[in-house]
C-alpha cells in the first residue's frame, strides 16, 4: 500500500472535488452540444424547418457538419444546402467568424474536461490505494453537493430571465459582438433560436444533476468499503 501524509490526502481531496465538478459540468455540456438526436428533436418541436425553409434532412446534415467542426473533424462548418428550394451556402462571413469563436470555446472546454477527468481518476486512485478511503469519499460527496449548488445558482436566474442570462453569458464568454446575429439575414440564428438554447441548457442541468447523484453513490460505496476494510484485514490477521 502506498503511504502518503495526511496533508497530501487533504489537498488531494480538495483537488479531486474541484476536478470532478469541472468534469461533470463540461461533460454534460459536451454530451448535449454534440447530440444530433437532440438537435433533431428540438428542430421538430420548434418547427425550425418552417423558419429556415430547410428540410429536416438538410438541417441534420448541417448539424452533423457543425458538430464535426466543433470536434475538430472538419476545417469548416460551411456547406451548400437547399433553402426554400434554392441551393446556396448556408453561412455568411459574420456567422463563420462567430462559429470560429464558438469552436475555440468548445476546444478549450473539451481540453479542460479531459484534463479534469484524468486528474480525477489519478487522484482517486492515489487516495484509495493509500488507504485514504474516507478522504476520497468526502471529496466525491463534496463534488456532488457543489455540482448541485452551482446548478441551482445558475438555474434560478436562467429560469426567471433566460434572455438576460443568455446575454450575460455571451458578454462574459466572447470578446466581440459577432454573436449579435440578425434573424432576417443570418440562418444560424434561425436554426438555433433562443428556445433551442433554453431547452438545451435545461438538459445540461438535468445531465449534471444525474451525474451528481451517481457521484454521491460512488462516494457512499467508497466510504463503505473503507469502513469495512480495516475489520476485514483484522479478521485475516487473527486467522
Amino acid at each position: 500500500m502506498v503511504s502518503i501524509p495526511r496533508w497530501v490526502a487533504v489537498v488531494g481531496g480538495i483537488a479531486l472535488a474541484l476536478c470532478l465538478v469541472l468534469a461533470n459540468v463540461l461533460l454534460s455540456v459536451r454530451a448535449n452540444a454534440t447530440n444530433i438526436k437532440l438537435y433533431q428533436n428540438l428542430w421538430t418541436e420548434l418547427d425550425v424547418m418552417e423558419d429556415t425553409g430547410m428540410s429536416i434532412d438538410d438541417l441534420t446534415e448541417a448539424g452533423k457538419k457543425l458538430i464535426d467542426y466543433f470536434l475538430g473533424n472538419s476545417d469548416s462548418p460551411q456547406l451548400t444546402t437547399r433553402i426554400h428550394g434554392f441551393e446556396r451556402e448556408l453561412y455568411n462571413h459574420r456567422e463563420l467568424q462567430h462559429l470560429q469563436d464558438v469552436k475555440d470555446l468548445f476546444v478549450s472546454g473539451f481540453t479542460i474536461e479531459w484534463l479534469a477527468t484524468a486528474a480525477s481518476f489519478a487522484i482517486a486512485i492515489l487516495l484509495i490505494t493509500s488507504g485514504k478511503h474516507r478522504e476520497a469519499s468526502i471529496a466525491i460527496y463534496a463534488s456532488a453537493i457543489l455540482s448541485v449548488v452551482l446548478l441551482v445558482a445558475f438555474a434560478l436566474p436562467a429560469a426567471s430571465d433566460f434572455t438576460g442570462w443568455w446575454t450575460k453569458f455571451h458578454l462574459l464568454t466572447f470578446t466581440n459582438d459577432l454573436w449579435l446575429l440578425d434573424p432576417k439575414t443570418d440562418w444560424l440564428i434561425k436554426m438555433f433560436p433562443e428556445p433551442f438554447f433554453f431547452a438545451t441548457v435545461k438538459r445540461v442541468g438535468i445531465h449534471t444533476a444525474i451525474t451528481a447523484l451517481v457521484l454521491g453513490l460512488a462516494g457512499f460505496v467508497i466510504g463503505l468499503f473503507g469502513r469495512r476494510r480495516p475489520r476485514t484485514e483484522k479478521g485475516w490477521a487473527t486467522n
